[in-house]
Parts: structure tokens; C-alpha cells; sequence
């Protein structure tokens, strides 16, 4: 490859089949307009096989930083280094997997910085580590879902939406990724917003609070009729052509997923008050929920007034971070970057 490179992914937000997807349910993904960036251009410091690492928030500031030998793909001790170390061996755990998988990565000799950007607050869980797989798969050429499988695990959906263009169905069949395009933009999109609960989570923790439970549901006499359930609700919320019936579906969903996890969807939690559905987004309590009001004319009333009576409803819960749909999910027909 040539250099200057540069490579870009797109956050995630799962709106159906959580947990679920592990074990071969539909889910309907939806690709964030934020993301992340990775360039790498030639170092300008001396030293040979070096690679410098620079990782900024969204509003420029260095999280993370180090120097790594392209040897080994090990850091460099005494070299100045920032950032949490779990971060930083996470990185070495991604470059290595890089060379295992390529054994041509990086093993020219050269020096190189590589330097990436988020476009959203690191805080917000939108997937700077499924972006950050995405890209690094980009630039070693290898493919991106075995680098996921054997560094974060999961069920890939995360690396499907930083690669799409647009919402996508996805579902493991016999253990390997199949996401398919979809059309998918409501029609009442403009009533909808994304709110942040201002508890970022780890997938892994999110999954280890449910993961027995699901075990059991997936692994029992209903687990085919669990899967079933969840593609029909599925399919009827992408063909929600009313506020009231997406908000019905999703509901439905909510319940369905408590039921298979043990779990009590949050709307009873912390919204029982709110008039429509507030639905958790990929792993159930923390990072975004997506608010769908249902009250009286929520669907006939002008938009604005809709999205105001969303932000003082949330506003009154603590809740200041609320992001229009239209903002938040990448169409194919709209595709910018913040």
C-alpha cells in the first residue's frame, strides 16, 4: 500500500435481537453517522521498525498513546506512553492478531505513525472498539470478522455496521456472519431520538449479567420458537409504517427479550412514567435507549414540538444527551460524517 492511508468505520446501534443474535436470532443493525478514522503516514523519528500510535477523542484531546516494535508487536518499555493499560494491551492483542493473520503486516521495517479519530464522545458506546476492528482489518487485509472473533468475541453485528452503508439484518448461521441490506428509515423517523443514559457498559459485562439465562433459553425445547418470535416482531418493526405500531412491536420485543434474558427492560425501571417505549440498544443498561413516544397526536403533531417535549421529559430524569434519528443512523441515500 502506498502511504498516506487513510480508513473510516461507522458506530452501531443493535434495535433488535440482543443476546438473542448469538444464538442465531435476526437482528436488525443500524451503522452510525459517527465513527472513527485511522491514518498512517510515513514516522518522521529516526528509528526503524517503530510503529507510533496516537488515539483522539472527538474533540482532539490524546486518550491513548504508545510505540510498539513492528518486530513483535510488542511496546516499547521505557518509550512515553498515555492511556489505560487494559486499552494498551488490547491494542497489542489487535496488531498481533493482525500478524498472525498476515504475516506480511507491518514487516517491511519501516516506521510509521498511525493516528485515529472518534467522532463521538468515547463515553457514548457507539463501538470504538468494533470501529477501531474494522479498521485495522482494513489496512492489515485480513478479514475483520476473525479478527472480532478472536479479540472481542461477540457476535459480530458491531463489525457488519462499521463496514455498511446503511441498516442491515444480521444473523450468525452455523457460527459465520451473514448481514444483508436493508430498507429501513420510518416514516416518523423525525419523532424519534436516541438518549443517553450516561452509564457507558462493557459489552462483556452487559453479556455476563445475562449470559446464563440466555444459555438456558437457547439451549431449551423453545429455543426455535424464542428465534421465531423474534424474526416476526423483527420484521414487523421494519414495516412499522405508524408510530403506534412501531411503538406496539418494540414493546412486544422489549418483553420478549426480558423474558429469554431475566431481566427487567428498563422502561419499568426508570421511565415507567413516559408515554411510548424507551427500548435498550444492544447490551440492556447502559449507553443509548431510543425513546418513541406514543402519546395522544405524537404522530400528527409537528415534529419539533415532539423532540421538545422529548428533551423536557429527559431533562427532567437528568438526561441532557438526546440525538434525533434522522442525526444518529446512516441512510444510504445520506451518507456524511459528523
Amino acid at each position: 500500500m502506498l502511504l498516506p492511508l487513510h480508513f473510516s468505520a461507522n458506530g452501531k446501534l443493535l434495535l433488535t435481537g440482543e443476546y438473542a443474535v448469538l444464538h442465531g436470532a435476526l437482528a436488525l443493525a443500524l451503522p452510525c453517522r459517527y465513527g472513527q478514522q485511522l491514518s498512517v503516514s510515513p514516522s518522521a523519528k529516526p528509528e526503524a521498525g517503530v510503529l507510533h500510535w496516537r488515539s483522539l477523542e472527538h474533540d482532539g484531546s490524546v486518550w491513548l498513546e504508545g510505540q510498539w516494535r513492528t518486530e513483535d508487536m510488542q511496546t516499547i518499555e521505557g518509550a512515553p506512553a498515555k492511556g489505560p493499560q487494559k486499552a494498551i494491551d488490547r491494542l497489542t492483542q489487535l496488531l498481533c492478531a493482525c500478524r498472525k493473520a498476515n504475516p506480511k503486516f507491518l514487516a517491511d521495517g519501516a516506521s510509521l505513525t498511525a493516528e485515529t479519530r472518534l467522532d463521538f464522545p468515547r463515553q457514548w458506546g457507539l463501538g470504538s472498539s468494533s470501529t477501531l476492528v474494522h479498521l485495522l482489518s482494513h489496512w492489515a487485509q485480513v478479514d475483520p470478522y476473525a479478527l472480532q472473533f478472536e479479540t472481542f468475541g461477540g457476535s459480530g453485528y458491531d463489525v457488519a455496521c462499521a463496514a455498511a452503508d446503511g441498516p442491515v439484518f444480521y444473523k450468525l448461521v452455523d457460527g459465520k456472519p451473514v448481514a444483508l441490506p436493508v430498507a429501513f428509515d420510518p416514516p416518523f423517523a423525525d419523532r424519534l431520538c436516541f438518549v443517553h443514559l450516561g452509564q457507558k457498559r462493557d459489552s462483556r459485562e452487559a453479556m455476563a449479567d445475562a449470559r446464563e439465562n440466555l444459555e438456558r433459553a437457547m439451549a431449551g425445547p423453545q429455543a426455535d420458537a424464542w428465534r421465531n418470535t423474534l424474526v416476526h416482531v423483527t420484521m414487523a418493526i421494519q414495516h412499522a409504517q405508524t408510530l403506534e405500531d412501531f411503538a406496539m412491536h418494540l414493546r412486544k420485543h422489549e418483553d420478549i427479550v426480558g423474558r429469554i434474558i431475566g431481566q427487567v427492560p428498563i422502561q419499568h425501571t426508570g421511565f415507567a412514567d413516559f408515554e411510548g417505549v424507551i427500548k435498550s440498544l444492544g447490551g440492556w443498561g447502559g449507553d443509548f435507549v431510543l425513546a418513541v413516544p406514543n402519546w395522544p397526536k405524537a404522530g400528527q403533531v409537528p415534529a419539533h414540538e415532539v423532540q421538545q417535549r422529548l428533551q423536557d421529559y429527559f431533562k427532567s430524569k437528568g438526561l441532557s444527551t438526546l440525538v434525533p434519528w434522522k442525526d444518529m443512523v446512516l441512510q444510504r441515500e445520506a451518507r456524511t460524517v459528523h
